[in-house]
């Protein structure tokens, strides 16, 4: 109990400042990170998060980077592409290196859709369909139920790939991983999206 309470008067001293950088200048001097476990980090991130402070957050995402949790890639990069900051794919890159799902995913959806474009800058992905197959077929070899199902759907619905071997080992794969992760019930979309195109193996 003092633990916490000596992390939530460390949190209020942290935010009783008004300037960022003094902020994330004082999460370093005090050498506060190294003396937090998994779990009053976790409560920390969420109090970032909660107050919008990007500047620690990229501390603390760098912090647990550098102690070995390398799925805080992705973290890292979306507080570079929520302000169009080139260095955020960079990091993606970086992430997809040790294969994290979260960045390899997020690699792929970009090439297939050519989503990202820097405004004030000169970073853009176009579409790149055989990027976004190289990095969906990575994650969905690695358990990503979302990649395993986006593969599916390209080998099936491109006419340029088009694949139904490919597409239903993918298919097979997302509807029997037993993955934790389930956002938005990609297993269910999965076994409509099978059904409605009578695919069977």
């Amino acid at each position: 109990m003092t633990n916490i309470l000596l992390i939530l008067i460390t949190i209020m001293c942290l935010f009783s400042c008004t300037d960022k950088s003094i902020q994330a200048h004082r999460v370093i001097e005090s050498k506060f990170l190294k003396n937090l476990n998994e779990r009053k980090l976790d409560l920390l991130t969420f109090e970032l998060l909660e107050r919008n402070s990007v500047d620690s957050l990229r501390i603390v995402y760098e912090y647990r980077i550098e102690k070995g949790n390398k799925k805080y890639y992705y973290n890292l990069a979306a507080t570079y592409l929520e302000l169009n900051d080139n260095k955020g794919i960079e990091i993606l890159k970086k992430g997809a290196s040790f294969k994290d799902n979260g960045c390899l995913l997020a690699l792929a959806m970009y090439y297939e859709n050519g989503q990202f474009a820097l405004i004030k800058g000169n970073y853009t992905i176009t579409t790149n369909l055989d990027s976004a197959i190289c990095y969906y077929t990575i994650a969905a070899n690695n358990n990503d139920m979302q990649s395993q199902a986006n593969l599916s759907i390209m080998y099936f619905e491109l006419p340029k790939i088009q694949n139904l071997d490919s597409c239903k080992k993918y298919l097979k794969m997302c509807i029997e991983n037993n993955s934790d992760y389930d956002e938005g019930d990609i297993k269910g979309a999965a076994i409509e999206f099978k059904n409605r195109n009578n695919i069977i193996w």
